[in-house]
């Protein structure tokens, strides 16, 4: 798999995309500003963007400073902490 680098900055920079201006597809925005993105290759769509339909593999840093966002954030791990470890679906 090659791994396409969509967008990177170092972290004391201010020059931040969202979501959508990077992952044109595959989720909804919930206020992210991205510092780094990468996807793979098959994911990248003509206009430089990734398709998270598409790709098998992407990464991000991203932060946000919405506090509606926290609070997802915060019941999602509070939630997923709780779930039994299951085998891939792959494995099965």
């Amino acid at each position: 798999m090659q791994v396409v680098e969509l967008h990177s900055i170092e972290p004391e920079s201010k020059n931040v995309k969202t979501l959508c201006e990077v992952f044109s597809w595959g989720r909804e925005a919930l206020g992210e500003y991205l510092y780094h993105a990468e996807i793979d290759s098959r994911g990248v769509i003509e206009d430089g963007t990734g398709d998270l339909n598409k790709a098998e593999y992407f990464a991000s840093v991203e932060v946000s400073f919405e506090t509606d966002v926290f609070d997802v954030a915060q019941s999602t791990i509070t939630q997923s902490q709780r779930l039994q470890i299951m085998p891939s679906v792959d494995v099965i």
